[in-house]
């Protein structure tokens, strides 16, 4: 396995005496119910969902990309939910939108605020792996892709242990065999 030489992180409750910057955005905290006065992004077409996934447990996750090309990831409090790491994503709540879910999750696991810029894709939400025709998967999540436009890393919740930006290839290690289910 890497090193992780290039993965910063961040404990949930440690806040810095500064104010401190990351990519000229503030790392500060936010309104935790600004999701609910978020619209859906109009920078792309939403896709339906694929066929099959009728009676799949929705949920909804964002990938938070910086400028710089790292990634924000949760390391779960005890594996909470049967993963060690993972991008912020959850069930689907009553009277959100999925894009409004994906940034609410965002706001609890990773303390940050996001805009959604695109779709990345429909996964199986066990497996990890791209949605296909004929797949009958329990729960799918709708995942999108995000930039970070404020909050703070310390304001993560009880599921999450610490907050990590990372490089695509270790976030790739720290999720290859990341379930207690593996």
């Amino acid at each position: 396995f890497p090193s992780h030489d290039n993965t910063e992180a961040f404990e949930k409750g440690i806040k810095s005496e500064k104010t401190r910057y990351l990519n000229g955005i503030a790392l500060k905290t936010s309104d935790p119910d600004d999701y609910l006065k978020v619209e859906d992004s109009k920078s792309f077409k939403e896709p339906p969902y694929p066929e099959g996934v009728e009676g799949a447990n929705r949920k909804a996750g964002v990938t938070i990309i910086e400028p710089d090309g790292r990634v924000w990831m949760m390391e779960s409090e005890g594996a909470y939910g049967g993963e060690f790491h993972g991008f912020p994503r959850g069930g689907a709540e009553p009277g959100l939108t999925d894009q409004q879910n994906a940034i609410k999750e965002a706001r609890e696991e990773v303390g940050l605020q996001v805009r959604i810029i695109d779709h990345l894709g429909d996964f199986d939400h066990y497996t990890g792996k791209p949605f296909q025709p004929g797949d009958n998967p329990k729960a799918i999540t709708r995942q999108y892709i995000g930039i970070r436009v404020g909050g703070d890393p310390a304001d993560a919740h009880y599921e999450t242990a610490r907050t990590k930006l990372t490089t695509l290839d270790d976030a790739h290690w720290m999720t290859a065999f990341n379930s207690k289910r593996d």
